[in-house]
Order: C-alpha cells, then sequence, then structure tokens
C-alpha cells in the first residue's frame, strides 16, 4: 500500500519537497487509509491529557543545540523536588564544608600548587583509557598534520589518533585572573597493539591586541621543560570542559524530543512505551533545570559557589554547539566534532571505557528484541504499529539519524522482521544512553575528582614557546616552610578556613612568589569538589537491574523477558574482564552487593529517606541507574 503512494497511484505529495514535509504528508494519507482498512481506530489511554510535554527550539543556539522541552508535566516536577531537588537541599551544606576541606588538603598535598604533578603516563591513562577516551578521533585533518609535521614520521606501521580540544577557542572571556588555551594531543598507535602513546601537544595563547589564539609554531613534546608540564594541564583543562559541555550534553539533550513524544504520542499500552517509561524517568525536569535553573552550574547571569568553570555562563555556553551542530557551526570543519545524528550501535571507541558500554548494550537490545517480538499486527483491535510509525515521524524532525517513519512500515512477515529489529535497535539504544553511559560517565568524572587533577581554572599562563623551561623566583625551603605553615593550621582548623584566609589575604604577585608551583587557589579547588560532590556524584533513585516496566507483574507471561534480562546483565557483571575495569577505573556496579542499611556511599540523610526501599536505592548509588536523573 504505501508503494501506492510512492508510485503516484495514489495522491503522491510533489517529490521534490523536502525529506520531513514529505513524510508528514505521506504518514497522513497512509494512516488514512490505515484506519479505513481497520473500520475503527481503538480507544487508548496516554499517559498526559492536555498537559504532554513537546519539544521546541533552543532560544540560546536555534539551530547549534538540541530541541528543549520547557513545559514540563505537574507530575514530573513534583518528583524531581521529590527525588532530586531534596538531595540537593539536605546536601547543601554538608557538601560546602567538605569541599572546603577537600581543598584545604590537596592545597597542602601538593606544596602549595593546587594541583599534583601529572607524570607522562598518567597523562595517557587520563586521555586514552578512561572516560577522556570519548574524544578519541582516528585521523587527522589538514590543519593537524600541518601543526605536527615536524613530529608526525610517517611509519606505516603506525595510526594517528588525536584528543581535540581546539573548540575552547571559543571561549575569549575567561574569569578574572583565569587562563585558557585551546589543545591538540596527538597520539600514537601502532596497528597491531591495542596502547597508545602520546607524541605532542599543539597549543594556543590569546593575543589580546588580535582577540584570538595564537597557535605556537612547534608543538609542545614529552620532556623536562615548563611548557611539557603547563601543556598537560592546559590540554586537561580543555578535557574537563568538553565533557561537560559538549560530550555529555549529547547524553542528556537530544533525547528530550523522544521523552516528550514518546509520552505524549504513544499509549501506555504500546510495548515502545511500557520499555521507555521507566528509562526516561526524572529526566525532563533535570536537563530543564541544567539548561534552565536558577541555581544550574551554567546560569546565564549568576555564578554559583559550586560552579567549576573557567568562564562564566554565557561565555562557556559558547560550547554547546559543538556537540550538536559540530565544529561546522562556527565554520570550521574538523572530524573531531562531527554534528550529533542519533545512531543504532555504541561509538567505536578503543578503550576499556569503551569495552564496558559495549558489553552491556547487546543484553539490552535482546531484552528489547524479546519484548517487540510480542507487538500485535495492525487490525480491528490494535494501532500499535500506527501510532510507532506517527512517533517516528515526529521524532525525526527533531533528532537527526532517527529511524525515519517509512522504517518501520511492512506488509509481509520479512518486511515485519526487518521493521521490529531496527525498531528493537533504536530503542536498546535509548535504553543504553539514558542507564549505561549516562552512569558512567558520572561515576568516572566523579572518581577523577577523587583521584586525579582535574583543572577546571588555572591560574598561570601558557608556555610561550614549545622549550620553555621553569623560571624559579624563590629557592625550594620558602615553599616548603609555607606549606608547612598551612600544614599545622590546618591541624587545628579541619575545614581549612584559616588557611584559605592566609592564601587570600596575599597579593598575586607576593603569592606568586612565595608559591612558584601554584597552578590555581584554594577558591577553584572549592568550587570543583562542591560541583562534584551535588552535580557529578551518582545519587540514584531507580535501577536497571530492578526498574519497574508496566509488564513485569506476577501472572503476566511477559515477565518472562524481564527474569532473562536480569540473567544477561548479571552474566555481564560476572564476568572478569568487566569486573576488572569497574575497577580500575572505578565504573559502576550493576547491583549493590548487600550493603548494610546505615552505610551509604553518599551523604544522603535527609530525614525525608524514611521508606526502606528508597534508602535502599540511596545506598546504591554506584550502580547503573535506570534513567537520566542527575
Amino acid at each position: 500500500m504505501l508503494e501506492d503512494f510512492e508510485n503516484g497511484s495514489a495522491a503522491a505529495p510533489n517529490q521534490q519537497v523536502e525529506r520531513k514535509h514529505d513524510g508528514r504528508m505521506n504518514l497522513v494519507d497512509y494512516v488514512t487509509t490505515r484506519v479505513e482498512r481497520i473500520k475503527e481506530w481503538p480507544r487508548r489511554t496516554f499517559l498526559y491529557k492536555g498537559a504532554a510535554p513537546t519539544p521546541q527550539v533552543s532560544s540560546d543556539h536555534p539551530f547549534g543545540q538540541a530541541a528543549v522541552v520547557a513545559n514540563i508535566p505537574q507530575q514530573e516536577s513534583d518528583d524531581w523536588k521529590e527525588y532530586v531537588a531534596a538531595y540537593y537541599f539536605w546536601n547543601f551544606g554538608p557538601y560546602y564544608f567538605q569541599a572546603r576541606a577537600f581543598a584545604g588538603q590537596r592545597w597542602i598535598e601538593t606544596r602549595c600548587a593546587g594541583y599534583a604533578e601529572v607524570d607522562d603516563d598518567l597523562f595517557r591513562q587520563l586521555i586514552s583509557e578512561g572516560l577522556y577516551s570519548k574524544f578519541l578521533c582516528e585521523g587527522l585533518d589538514q590543519e593537524d598534520e600541518d601543526r605536527f609535521a615536524s613530529v608526525i614520521d610517517g611509519g606505516a606501521r603506525d595510526e594517528y589518533w588525536k584528543s581535540d580540544y581546539s573548540c575552547m577557542e571559543r571561549v575569549q572571556q575567561p574569569i578574572p585572573g583565569a587562563f585558557l588555551a585551546p589543545t591538540v594531543v596527538l597520539l600514537r598507535r601502532r596497528k597491531d597493539r591495542k596502547a597508545f602513546e602520546v607524541v605532542a601537544i599543539a597549543l594556543a595563547r590569546f593575543a589580546a591586541e588580535r582577540h584570538e589564539y595564537v597557535w605556537l609554531d612547534d608543538p609542545v613534546v614529552p620532556g623536562a621543560t615548563e611548557a611539557w608540564r603547563l601543556a598537560k594541564y592546559f590540554a586537561l583543562q580543555g578535557a574537563i570542559h568538553r565533557i561537560n559541555l559538549i560530550d555529555h550534553t549529547r547524553v542528556h539533550f537530544p533525547h528530550d524530543a523522544i521523552n516528550a513524544a514518546t509520552k505524549t504520542l504513544l499509549p501506555v499500552e504500546n510495548l515502545v512505551f511500557q520499555l521507555l517509561e521507566p528509562h526516561l524517568w526524572l529526566t525532563l525536569p533535570v536537563n530543564n533545570a541544567v539548561l534552565e535553573g536558577e541555581r544550574s552550574l551554567i546560569n546565564r547571569t549568576v555564578r554559583q559557589p559550586y560552579t567549576p568553570f573557567a568562564a562564566d555562563g554565557t561565555e562557556i555556553r559558547k560550547l554547546f554547539p559543538f556537540g550538536w551542530f559540530g565544529a561546522t557551526y562556527y565554520d570550521h570543519p574538523n572530524r573531531a566534532f562531527p554534528a550529533y545524528a542519533f545512531q543504532l550501535e555504541p561509538p567505536r571507541n578503543p578503550s576499556r571505557y569503551g569495552q564496558y558500554l559495549n558489553a552491556y548494550h547487546e543484553p539490552i537490545r535482546q531484552f528489547v528484541r524479546d519484548v517487540l517480538a510480542e507487538l500485535p499486527d495492525d487490525d480491528e483491535h490494535h494501532t500499535d504499529w500506527i501510532e510507532i510509525q506517527r512517533w517516528a515521524e515526529h521524532i525525526s524532525t527533531w533528532v537527526p539519524g532517527f529511524p525515519y517513519w517509512k522504517d518501520f512500515v511492512f506488509e509481509d512477515a520479512r518486511g515485519r522482521a526487518d521493521a521490529t529489529e531496527l525498531l528493537a535497535e533504536t530503542v536498546a539504544m535509548i535504553i543504553h544512553n539514558a542507564s549505561v553511559v549516562h552512569s558512567a560517565d558520572h561515576a568516572a568524572l566523579h572518581a577523577m575528582m577523587e583521584k586525579h587533577p582535574v583543572p577546571f581554572v588555572l591560574r598561570v599562563k601558557p608556555p610561550e614557546h614549545g622549550d620553555q623551561l621553569r623560571e624559579r623566583e624563590q629557592e625550594e625551603g620558602l615553599a616548603d616552610a609555607c606549606a608547612r605553615l598551612l600544614r599545622f593550621v590546618d591541624r587545628f582548623d579541619g575545614s581549612s578556613g584559616v588557611a584559605q584566609a592566609i592564601s587570600a589575604v596575599l597579593a598575586d604577585d607576593l603569592t606568586e612568589r612565595l608559591f612558584p608551583d601554584r597552578l590555581c587557589d584554594i577558591d577553584d579547588l572549592t568550587a570543583a569538589r562542591y560541583a562534584d560532590l551535588l552535580f557529578y556524584l551518582p545519587h540514584n533513585s531507580s535501577l536497571l537491574i530492578d526498574c519497574a516496566y508496566r509488564f513485569n507483574v506476577q501472572g503476566d507471561p511477559r515477565q518472562r523477558h524481564v527474569k532473562k534480562f536480569q540473567a544477561a546483565l548479571r552474566s555481564v557483571s560476572a564476568d572478569p574482564e568487566i569486573g576488572g575495569i569497574v575497577r580500575d577505573l572505578d565504573l559502576p556496579l550493576l547491583e549493590d552487593p548487600a550493603m548494610p542499611m546505615g552505610e551509604s556511599r553518599t551523604t544522603w540523610t535527609g530525614p525525608f529517606v524514611k521508606d526502606p526501599k528508597k534508602r535502599t536505592l540511596v545506598e546504591r548509588s554506584q550502580c547503573i541507574a535506570a534513567s537520566i536523573q542527575y
């Protein structure tokens, strides 16, 4: 029947019309004919009536940012207040004092530098094995080949990759006293090996007279130079900003349109709705609070005490388009920043981090495949596939790469099998993104904040040339004496408030003389740790392993699919190799191994946590969540 419209035997639309518009017109004609065939459209129950969420164009970057959902249903706002806002309320004060204590301790441990030294092996691990391995880009652009011409040897057995933070060129107004430097890290890997080698770092300095960043003539290469030491910090600065404002935004915001369309267009009886419902919980109000909340880290007008970024809200938001439209939004093509497109498979990530993400994808896909096999064909009593086609048609206008509605039209058993498989791949990726990918990002980011330098703010100028050496104005002994003094003070002030005050009253030039290795201020460390505890530290309210599907009830034959799914997830979790990755990279567990009550891994101890089940979930906050909840 679809072929009749496309071949012109029915009133086919103008084929020159833009594809999405063409799809909408054809769908109306197609559905009209189908409804006529089934005689009556069955009455179906929808989640929301009269107040369903809908996507809209972003006002910040209409062409450079994913659609947003501003009309949050009241029930979802109420859930957000109970499960998310309450967490922030009860921990706002305690986390501040914990952050101050953490900052003071780091200040002392690093001999007043703020960030610990980053040796070459740690730098390689951070860039190529853990969370930042998401940035690995195979192959170089011509601009990269020109920048690194002096260090590329062209060996036939070598592959060159890059980890690109040139996006920082868009941020030209850092907070007072802070410095930024766009960087590109060049990596090499033998074709017969998995490990990467860091070859060099290209770096740019801001030229105020030209009001632009100017790249150094030669890349900075590994060695005992101040240039190399600082280049690693500036690369990590670019990495932490990129994960927060570009790559992790792809996990959150493009799926808002999917979330809204699912709740608006699919009846609650539809199996696609039932599969996705628990994985969409809390996400719309969480994402809205991130983008528009008065207390957001990226509030346009107010810098909060927990804002860790090197620039304020409006300026730092200039990075958003890299995650949606890609580098071409700024008329500067770069393969490291492609435009967003919905994918049917996890992205290629040649690291242990990527291996962890991929391991959980297949069980999810098989579970979805099993459930969707029970979708009924459309007849006098069912319109499930028409609903799915309408759902896909709506989403594909907002989300590039999302399957087109015609992909879910079929006329025979082979066509149904193909449509069902495509639908399973689509739904599985939505679930995988909301649960495994989001949870892994947060767990890895929190672990880095606890263990390694995360230089959001750098208060030292980037190197001027690749072989720049360190210039010391005072002997090591003076810095040692200051560190001992602050350590002594800290013994009597666990929150390091006095140590912070001592540092604050020192003039900038005197501070530089006393602390020749100083990379940031105590306030910078406090803000970063405060943000970590409030927003990066996972605090789950529902988990992947036991989330509540509507069909997972006693007596429903589809419950067997859930049990099979849980067994498959536990099989992945029990794999020794995956266990080693979880341990080494601090990635989420599948389920908490019987943690006793009262031994919460978070400090969420507000009096409202009285429900034993709710408290148990809080105590399993290092597990894979069911949805984007923070």
